[in-house]
């Protein structure tokens, strides 16, 4: 789980080097599906009340990077049709097959996460900031 979040960090550190960061819709776009696969590689982890609260501070550290893109989402305004179309054409399929993932390790993960206050409250937290991605 650990290798999957040090490579999503990386990827989005090259990301937004290279031009294609919170400054662009595609930037945004790319750091939102980062930041679900995040969260899916943690639920995949949390197979105990143990793994439930570890997996609590890695959930912050999503929770504070979905802000951090929900709020740069919003400075943005507006998008262009053409644009809007474009990306989601380009990120369906895998917003899709995250979605997909998420619900299916949430499911698995649920009665842990219940069990660790710490690891229910961070998970509420992302749960908050992807809703705030509108």
């Amino acid at each position: 789980m650990m290798g999957k979040q040090i490579v999503s960090v990386l990827a989005l550190a090259l990301l937004c080097a290279c031009g294609g960061g919170l400054d662009s819709p595609e930037g945004i776009a790319e750091a939102t599906m980062v930041g679900m696969e995040d969260f899916a590689a943690i639920l995949e982890g949390i197979d105990s009340k143990d793994a439930a609260d570890s997996a609590a501070d890695d959930l912050e550290k999503v929770a504070e990077r979905m802000a951090e893109v929900a709020q740069a989402r919003q400075q943005l305004g507006q998008i262009d049709p053409a644009t809007e179309a474009e990306l989601e054409k380009k990120y369906k399929s895998r917003m899709m097959k995250v979605m997909q993932s998420i619900g299916e390790t949430a499911q698995t993960a649920g009665p842990f996460i219940e069990e660790s206050k710490k690891c229910q409250e961070a998970f509420e937290r992302v749960g908050e900031k992807m809703q705030g991605m509108d």
